[in-house]
């Protein structure tokens, strides 16, 4: 039995994804952040500290997400692969 630990970083698809939904999440945040300060008369230098300070927020959001969403993503693809081989061991053992 193998002592390696399963990680979202050694993950073939999940590591890709994470850092794509951070990107559009801090990209989204900021462009919300600078147009409600735009729509709301702000000047250059607010419109740009709100549009910073939503990028952040946009940011850490969507990787608190997709990292959460991803956890369950792999261990459900664990459980299935545990009982395809549970299934496969059962099947031969019955022919035994």
């Amino acid at each position: 039995m193998s002592s390696e630990r399963i990680t979202i970083k050694s993950h073939p698809r999940a590591a890709g994804s994470i850092r794509r939904i951070k990107a559009r999440g801090g990209l989204i945040g900021f462009a919300i952040g600078a147009l409600a300060s735009w729509a709301h008369g702000g000047l250059m230098v607010s419109i740009l500290v709100h549009g910073l300070e939503g990028g952040v927020a946009g940011y850490l959001a969507c990787w608190f997400a997709a990292v959460t969403i991803w956890k369950h993503v792999i261990y459900a693809e664990l459980r299935s692969a545990i009982d395809k081989r549970n299934a496969a061991l059962a099947a031969v053992s019955a022919k035994e």
